[in-house]
């Protein structure tokens, strides 16, 4: 059995949603420390797993696949995968030998048999159009998901260890999806966003075959949803079948918002962990139901001892984080701006270190548009929202490959903009964001935006 897992950092450290084969240890004390491990620095490290107490695997946007047999306290490259293609989340059966790859590119799904020596790129065994984002497994049964950019909501599963697969189309309830969670072999999760009502929870109880919304409340009305509709719920983590948590991100808010449930997922309430700053949050990770951390882009992580009920910001303990893997206690891996192994104290140790964030891509505003620069080619998607983060274009303004360098947009040609507040979204492999800005008087001006991570 599996349980996806978006786990853990002490004071020093959070990532989130990972797989593991092993329910939640005993909460981890922040006498204990994380140090990062020493791997290229190549974009962000997405996802980790571990096939048994010493090997494991993670990999990144610059589609590589790095690999350890000595429990991360060295890397070596296992693969690089053609034309650099993004790779998103990894996740292996309970048996260490056949593992799956899923990436941000819709003809590349991987798959290998023999432990990770070879990889095979079987996306033409998935149908449909897909990315996939997130990978969980149940026994033999595997589950997908997929994708971030809003332009599908696809969930994919196979009953036969990855040979066939089987697409359920989510379009009806949702926008895109992100992440993917079963907490037994028919009741799963799956978290993603919603055009209209923002960040969104589907549950199944018969394995997927058919799903019911239920994180903003199915009773809930327009005007009264929980989080902008711009906002994704990024990443789940159970504690056990009744206790869970999830990150929502957003690009609009002025707030980190993350939700929780007692009762196995029927139910969800929405907590703000800080009103003040929006940090992008992604991942989330308890270590018991009191236990747990949440982070997003730039440095620092939430933690809180009491349930959610309050949160501490710990400014310097990480970076960008999306991913963690926690296999036993004392035995902890998350990853980010890099990869942290858990380390126990030690007499005269300096705390554990990390490299500082870099939060890719930058905006900027003029008089007469509004611009983005990308520090990198990648794939953007640009829409327009208004104050309240609600999409107002018919379809996104762009929705392709972009050089690196600076693109520069002008809503007010394509909308007829009334004098007033705006944000110009983009999403690009790297991440989401968005620059606010006031349009009045034939002229472009910035706005401000509550932000640690910006």
């Amino acid at each position: 059995m599996s349980v996806r897992c978006a786990l853990l950092v002490s004071t020093l450290f959070l990532g989130a949603c990972a797989h593991e084969n092993h329910r939640h240890p005993a909460a981890v004390t922040t006498a204990l420390q994380w140090e990062q491990t020493p791997l290229n620095p190549c974009g962000r490290y997405d996802d980790i797993v571990f096939t048994n107490d010493r090997t494991g695997f993670t990999v990144n946007g610059c589609g590589e696949i790095y690999q350890t047999r000595d429990q991360g306290q060295s890397w070596q490259l296992n693969r690089r995968m053609p034309n650099d293609i993004y790779l998103r989340t990894i996740d292996f059966l309970d048996n260490g030998q056949v593992g799956f790859i899923g990436t941000l590119t819709r003809d590349a799904f991987y798959k290998t048999t023999d432990g990770g020596a070879t990889w095979s790129n079987i996306s033409q065994s998935l149908p449909g159009h897909h990315s996939i984002c997130g990978l969980d497994h149940f026994g033999s049964a595997l589950f997908a998901v997929g994708n971030f950019q809003m332009t599908s909501a696809q969930f994919f599963r196979s009953n036969d260890a990855g040979t066939s697969w089987e697409l359920i189309d989510l379009g009806a309830q949702a926008s895109g999806l992100i992440d993917v969670k079963f907490i037994a072999p028919k009741t799963g999760f799956v978290a993603g966003t919603h055009a209209e009502k923002g960040a969104l929870i589907l549950r199944t109880t018969n394995g997927g075959t058919t799903w019911t919304q239920v994180y903003p409340a199915r009773d809930a009305r327009p005007g009264s949803y929980p989080t902008d509709p711009s906002d994704i719920m990024w990443k789940l983590d159970f504690v056990d079948e009744r206790v869970g948590y999830g990150a929502v991100y957003s690009s609009t808010s002025n707030s980190s918002k993350v939700v929780k449930t007692t009762d196995g997922g029927r139910t969800w309430s929405t907590i703000v962990i800080d009103p003040a700053n929006n940090r992008e949050l992604e991942g989330i990770g308890f270590s018991d139901a009191q236990t747990g951390w949440a982070g997003g882009y730039g440095d620092g992580v939430y933690e809180t001892r009491n349930g959610g009920a309050s949160w501490t910001f710990h400014e310097n303990a990480g970076s960008n984080f999306n991913r963690a893997y926690f296999r036993r206690p004392r035995l902890a891996f998350a990853s980010g701006n890099g990869v942290f192994r858990l380390a126990p104290p030690t007499a005269g140790r300096a705390p554990g270190g990390h490299t500082p964030a870099v939060v890719p891509h930058t905006t900027r505003v003029a008089d007469d548009k509004v611009c983005v620069a990308l520090d990198r080619p990648t794939h953007a998607t640009v829409r327009l929202l208004d104050e309240r983060g609600r999409f107002i274009d018919q379809g996104p303004l762009l929705h392709a490959r972009l050089t690196s360098g600076e693109h520069c947009f002008t809503p007010h040609a394509t909308h007829a903009l009334r004098a007033g507040q705006y944000h110009l979204q983009f999403r690009t492999l790297e991440r989401i964001f968005t620059q606010k800005f006031a349009w009045g008087g034939g002229r472009y001006r910035a706005v401000a935006r509550h932000s640690g991570a910006m």
